[in-house]
C-alpha cells in the first residue's frame, strides 16, 4: 500500500505552506485595515489596502503553481546555484549628535531629546530627516530603537528614502503594531521592505514577514547596494527588495518615521561602502 501522500513533492509542500502563511498574513492585514478605518487613519488604510491586494494576487499565483505541481509534474533536480556577494568595506561617516538639539533634523512635532536618545509622543506620522546625504551609491543606515508603548493597534515605524529623479526610493518598516491585549493566534506585526514606487519592485514575492519587536532595544540596519535594499535586525537579514528600473537607489531625503507609539531612538549612524 502506498505511504500517505507519496504523490506530493517537496514543491507541493512548499507552495502549500506559503499559501497558508499568506492567508494568515492576509487575515492580519484585514484586521489592522479595519482598525485604521474605524479610527479614521485613512493614510494607513490606503497603504494596507495595497498590501491586501498584493497578498490576494500572490495567493492566486501560488495556488495555481500548487495545482500544477500536484498534477504530476516531477520536481527538477540539480545543483544549488552559488551566489557571489559583493564584498566592500563599510566606513562610518556620520554619527548623530543630539546634545545640541534637533534643528538640523527638521523634526515634526512630537520628538524630544532625553539623555542620549530621542523619544516620541503618541502622535500620528512623526518624522525626522537625516541631515547627511551619503556620498556613495552603496551605503547603510543603522540605528537602535525601543518600542516603549503601543497604546492602540496600528502603530508603525519606518526608515524611508524618497525617489530622486531616476533613482527609486525605498521603505523599510515595521507596521501593524498591536496593543498588549490584542495579540491572538496568527496575528502579529509585520516587517516589510518596499521599492517606491511599488510597481518598480522586481520580486514577485513580497518581503513581508511576521515580526514581534518586543520592548527591548534592537539594532536596525538598512543596507543599500545598487538596485537592492535589505532590512536587518540585530545583524540578521530579515527582508529585502530590488528595483527593476533603477541601477541605484536614492541617497536623498532619508527619514525616520514613527506613528502612534512611544519609541526611543539612539546611535543613529551612516556607513558608506568603498
Amino acid at each position: 500500500m502506498m505511504m500517505a501522500d507519496e504523490r506530493y513533492s517537496i514543491e507541493d509542500t512548499y507552495f502549500f505552506v506559503r499559501i497558508v502563511k499568506l492567508m494568515k498574513r492576509l487575515a492580519h492585514v484585514s484586521l489592522i485595515h479595519s482598525t485604521c478605518i474605524k479610527h479614521g487613519r485613512m493614510k494607513g488604510a490606503v497603504r494596507l489596502n495595497k498590501i491586501y491586494r498584493l497578498h490576494c494576487g500572490l495567493i492566486l499565483i501560488l495556488s495555481l503553481f500548487f495545482l500544477s505541481c500536484s498534477s504530476g509534474s516531477a520536481p527538477q533536480t540539480g545543483a544549488t546555484p552559488t551566489v557571489t556577494q559583493h564584498v566592500a568595506t563599510a566606513q562610518l561617516v556620520y554619527t548623530a549628535d543630539w546634545s545640541k538639539g534637533l534643528d538640523e533634523w527638521k523634526p515634526s512635532k512630537g520628538w524630544k531629546v532625553v539623555k542620549n536618545y530621542l523619544e516620541t509622543q503618541v502622535l500620528p506620522d512623526l518624522s525626522i530627516t537625516l541631515p547627511y546625504t551619503p556620498k556613495t551609491p552603496d551605503y547603510a543606515i543603522e540605528f537602535r530603537l525601543q518600542v516603549v508603548s503601543v497604546p492602540a493597534n496600528g502603530g508603525h515605524y519606518r526608515l524611508a528614502a524618497a525617489k530622486d529623479g531616476e533613482k527609486d526610493g525605498y521603505t523599510a518598516e515595521v507596521l501593524g503594531l498591536l496593543a498588549g491585549d490584542s495579540h491572538t493566534y496568527a496575528v502579529h506585526p509585520l516587517m516589510e521592505t518596499l521599492i517606491e514606487p511599488q510597481e518598480n519592485m522586481g520580486s514577485a514575492q513580497p518581503q513581508v514577514f511576521d515580526f514581534e519587536p518586543g520592548d527591548e532595544w534592537r539594532t536596525y540596519r538598512v543596507e543599500v547596494r545598487g538596485p537592492r535594499v535589505e532590512f536587518l535586525v540585530n545583524e540578521r537579514r530579515m527582508s529585502g527588495a530590488t528595483s527593476i528600473q533603477s541601477k541605484q537607489l536614492s541617497q536623498k531625503q532619508i527619514t525616520l518615521e514613527c506613528s502612534r507609539i512611544v519609541a526611543r531612538v539612539s546611535d543613529f549612524r551612516v556607513y558608506e561602502y568603498k
